[in-house]
């Protein structure tokens, strides 16, 4: 017999696990369609929107661990999505460019990703999804001092 949980009953580390969960669930199952790992599609949208960036920055962004990001780089640089190049500015660094290939791998995983997203609002409602994104997006800074 199926246990009927109101969500008001639960703590908001299980809520929050849900949701994320079932975001990611989707996001990575549209990556995956276009034979794309959500790890690639972090890095992929992370050089879009400014490329030229350290693998820390990236690592950041994508909430990984440099090894691992250093994993998945090592495989976009192979498929000639990404490249490197040493930092002009400070020689230890290496920066994080999108190819051409990159580029366009990008806009068939954000097509994709983005029809994921649209169903994740038509499912859940475009006010809640957008205000609990801004909320997120307000408490993240605070809670990584």
């Amino acid at each position: 017999m199926a246990v009927h949980l109101d969500q008001a009953e639960l703590s908001l580390p299980l809520l929050l696990g849900r949701v994320h969960a079932e975001v990611l669930r989707r996001y990575t199952g549209a990556a995956r369609s276009v034979g794309c790992s959500i790890e690639e599609w972090w890095v992929l949208s992370c050089l879009a929107t400014r490329d030229g960036r350290p693998m820390n920055e990236i690592a950041e962004y994508a909430g990984m661990p440099n090894p691992s990001l250093t994993k998945v780089v090592d495989r976009m640089v192979g498929a000639n999505q990404v490249f490197r190049r040493i930092d002009p500015e400070d020689r230890r660094r290496t920066l994080l460019y999108l190819t051409v290939r990159g580029q366009e791998r990008h806009a068939e995983v954000a097509a994709a990703v983005s029809q994921a997203e649209n169903e994740l609002f038509r499912a859940a409602g475009r006010t809640p999804l957008g205000t609990l994104s801004t909320v997120l997006s307000e408490i993240a800074p605070a809670l990584r001092r």
